[in-house]
This record gives structure tokens, C-alpha cells and sequence, in this order.
């Protein structure tokens, strides 16, 4: 085969060189270069980007632990507080207690991990494990002294309610309107008596829970029988005020002239007590059945007109004293017994005034008539 040389557009031979033959070899390397060298940026720039993702979750994790330290730190200063108090209590709680203490005291002296650490999750659960180890025994021991301090506290109001129904047993002796309360809680005091005398077993919180509920059984027993025995002596108390308000013994006895004193000032009088009798003046429907009007004396008369001093005579606003005046009319002679509230003023029905010795009678007598 022969070579032809290339002509020119002038006929003549072309003057531009025949190209490299490793040209194109140098142009593609040149290429693959390019190539590998992106691919290395962009693995460069996920490894960076990577790395940044990686230790953003760590402080995160960190944050955790964190938080997981400090709670356990809270826990194990309330645990060794709780500890400390429990003197003889539920021993095998204590040694427990004691052994997960000296564990944690460990987990909260070492080092915290770092913000490149591969086990900051294994460590945080190690500290929230541990808080958990010391929630039952502290629980427990907690418990034990909550029953402990309510036995102390049962313990002091229950002498307090035995030395409170010795004295009423003694102040109120003859003066109860039902002599059983006294036995029954006398009998109530010997019950809570036992149940204080009956120590608990020191080393036990359940034996000061029941001590609690002997204690507290038998104080508010003795509490309801304190109640009973007050209000059986207040309902003596009122019989023997009512029996002495219609006891003659109780009042006094006058002289004319003693009574004329008294009539003149009735207030400087009051609250004293008097025999006295009358004759009923009026008892109708304008005095009503609590209030009667009578002309009095200290001495008994037999004439009507011997009564001279005017007198209001009512009685007290109870269930006991309506029926008081209830047999009482007009011009009975009547024998009182009287205690001196002050004086009365009042409109007669002839357009004038009065004013008369105004009296509380307790009994009244009707010993004839006029």
C-alpha cells in the first residue's frame, strides 16, 4: 500500500502535524485524576460530617448521664439520711442498704465518660440501675420509721387520755346522772393502760404498726367514754341546779322592812334569791302563760290589802317552766320563790305608767284564794 500525502485547499501539501499517538491516553488519566479526586473530597467531607452528627449525639447522651448522676446522688444523700435514723430497725433492710450505699459510692466517684466515649449509654444505665437498688431497702427502713414515730406520737396522747379520765373519774365521782359511765371507763383506761405498757419489738416496723393500732383502739374508746361520763355529769349538774332552784334552803327570808328596801332598788338586788308571797292582781291573756302580775310581801297575810308591792313575776323560757303559771288565775293566794331581776316599767290602761319589782319565780305555790 502506498501513502498519499493530503493535498491542500491550494493543491498544495497541508502544513498541520499529524496528531500524538499517546494524546488521547493522556487525556483520558487526566479525566479518571478529576474523578478521584472529587470521590476523595466527598469522602472527606461525609467523614466530617459524620464525625459532627456523632458527637452532637454524644452530648446528648452526656446530658443524660448527667441528669441519671445527679438523681442518684439525690437518692443516695436521702438513703444514708434515712440510714442513719433507723437506729435498730429491720436489720437485714440496713445491711442491704448499706451494701448498695458502698456500691454507689463507687459508680459516684469515677470519672465521667468523655464526649467521644463509645459507652456513655452503658454508664448512664449502671447509675439508673443503682438508683433502683436503693429504692426497696430505703422504702422499707422509711416505712419502719413512719411506724416508729406514729407509736411515739399514739404513745403520748394515750397517757394523756389516761391521766384526762383519772381526773374526771375523780372530779365528777357522785356526780353523774348514770353511775355505769364510771365503771365502763375505768374499765376502758385499765385496756389502754396494757396496750401502752406493751413495748413493741425494737428491730420491728410491723411490731410498732400493731402497737399503734392497740394504742389507738383503746385511747378512742377511752376518748368516747371521757365524752360519755362529761355529758352524764353536765346532765347532773342541770338536775341539781333545777332540784336546787325549787329548794326553799336556797332562798332567803325577809323582813318588812328588808323587802321595802329591796322594792325601792330592785337592780341593786338582782340575782338574789327570796321567799315571797301575794295576791295575784292579774293572769290573763294579756300577761300570757309566761308572766303573771301580783302584789307581794315577805310575810304571809291573810288580808289581800296587806300586799302592797307590785311586782311582775315571770318565768324562765324553758320546756320545764311553761306550765309554771299554768293553774294560777286571778286573786289566788300564792307562795313564790323568787330571784330579783331589777325593775319593770310599763303602760296601765288608764294611760298612765307603772313600774314594779320585777322577779323570775322557780316555784309557785297556790295556798288559797282571796
Amino acid at each position: 500500500m502506498t501513502f498519499d500525502a493530503p493535498k491542500t485547499r491550494f493543491g498544495g501539501i497541508s502544513s498541520t502535524p499529524p496528531p500524538l499517538p499517546n494524546a488521547k491516553k493522556r487525556r483520558t488519566r487526566k479525566k479518571k485524576h478529576l474523578v478521584m479526586g472529587i470521590s476523595a473530597a466527598a469522602v472527606v467531607a461525609l467523614g466530617v460530617g459524620g464525625l459532627s452528627w456523632g458527637l452532637s449525639a454524644n452530648e446528648e447522651k452526656l446530658e443524660a448521664y448527667e441528669a441519671a448522676h445527679a438523681d442518684l446522688d439525690s437518692t443516695h444523700g436521702h438513703s444514708t439520711n434515712v440510714l442513719d435514723n433507723t437506729g435498730q430497725l429491720e436489720p437485714t433492710a440496713q445491711d442491704e442498704l448499706e451494701s448498695q450505699l458502698s456500691s454507689v459510692d463507687t459508680l459516684l466517684a469515677a470519672e465521667p465518660p468523655k464526649l467521644y466515649s463509645l459507652s456513655i449509654d452503658d454508664r448512664t444505665d449502671e447509675l439508673v440501675e443503682a438508683e433502683e437498688s436503693l429504692i426497696s431497702p430505703t422504702d422499707t427502713l422509711t416505712a419502719a420509721l413512719d411506724y416508729r414515730d406514729s407509736y411515739n406520737s399514739s404513745l403520748s396522747t394515750g397517757q394523756e387520755l389516761v391521766a384526762e379520765a383519772e381526773d374526771l373519774i375523780e372530779s365528777t365521782a357522785d356526780e353523774v346522772a348514770d353511775d355505769d359511765v364510771h365503771s365502763t371507763l375505768s374499765k376502758r383506761v385499765t385496756s389502754l393502760k396494757e396496750a401502752l405498757d406493751s413495748a413493741p419489738d425494737e428491730s420491728s416496723g410491723e411490731a410498732f404498726a400493731s402497737g399503734v393500732t392497740a394504742i389507738d383502739e383503746a385511747s378512742d374508746d377511752v376518748a368516747s367514754s371521757i365524752s360519755t361520763v362529761a355529758d352524764s355529769h353536765e346532765e347532773w349538774t342541770k338536775a341539781e341546779e333545777e332540784a336546787a332552784k325549787s329548794d326553799p334552803a336556797n332562798y332567803e327570808t325577809l323582813s318588812e322592812r328588808e323587802w321595802q328596801l329591796i322594792e325601792r332598788s330592785p337592780a341593786a338586788h338582782k340575782t338574789e334569791k327570796y321567799v315571797l308571797y301575794g295576791v295575784v292582781t292579774q293572769a290573763d291573756s294579756n300577761t300570757g302563760m309566761l308572766s303573771i302580775r301580783a302584789n307581794t310581801g315577805p310575810v304571809q297575810q291573810s288580808k289581800r290589802y296587806d300586799y302592797d308591792a307590785n311586782t311582775i313575776v315571770r318565768t324562765e323560757l324553758s320546756v320545764d317552766s311553761m306550765d309554771l303559771f299554768s293553774d294560777v288565775v286571778q286573786d289566788d293566794h300564792v307562795k313564790m320563790l323568787v330571784e330579783v331581776e331589777g325593775s319593770y316599767s310599763y303602760d296601765t290602761t288608764i294611760g298612765g305608767s307603772a313600774t314594779a319589782v320585777e322577779v323570775t319565780a322557780y316555784d309557785v305555790e297556790v295556798i288559797g284564794q282571796f
